[in-house]
């Protein structure tokens, strides 16, 4: 498969913006070079095993995501700078989320899942969590 290009910006006040845009890029080359029979707001779905469960082919992973102060992610996005990514996810058709409670301390599940709450039906998501790794607080 090519890779999907994509530029990113100069600016680090830019970051927010690029990753949005990496995440739209990410679902457009989806649908227009791996199923070209979808329309523009659609994504193929597959099925996760044989659990019944219908899966985006793109899982948004969300170590990116807590609390910067806890944990061993100093570069985390907090609540507020997270929610927007999220939520551009979910609108771009991803519905399947990986997360862990070592991110940030356990703040990505508790950040991801907030969001989730509000910008989807839970019915409608996958949410793959580990549970093996010791956290700090």
């Amino acid at each position: 498969m090519p890779p999907v290009n994509f530029d990113w910006p100069q600016q680090k006040t830019d970051l927010h913006e690029a990753r949005c845009r990496l995440i739209d890029a990410c679902v457009d080359h989806l649908r227009h070079d791996r199923m070209p029979n979808c329309t523009e707001d659609e994504l193929d779905y597959v099925r996760l095993g044989r659990t019944g469960l219908d899966i985006s082919p793109l899982c948004l992973g969300c170590m990116a995501y807590g609390v910067p102060e806890r944990g061993p992610h100093p570069w985390a996005l907090n609540d507020d700078a997270s929610r927007p990514l999220i939520r551009q996810a979910v609108e771009a058709g991803i519905n399947f989320f990986d997360t862990a409670n070592t991110y940030s301390d356990g703040t990505s599940e508790e950040i991801v899942g907030r969001a989730l709450k509000e910008f989807a039906k839970r019915d409608e998501i996958v949410l793959a969590t580990k549970v093996f790794f010791h956290i700090t607080s």
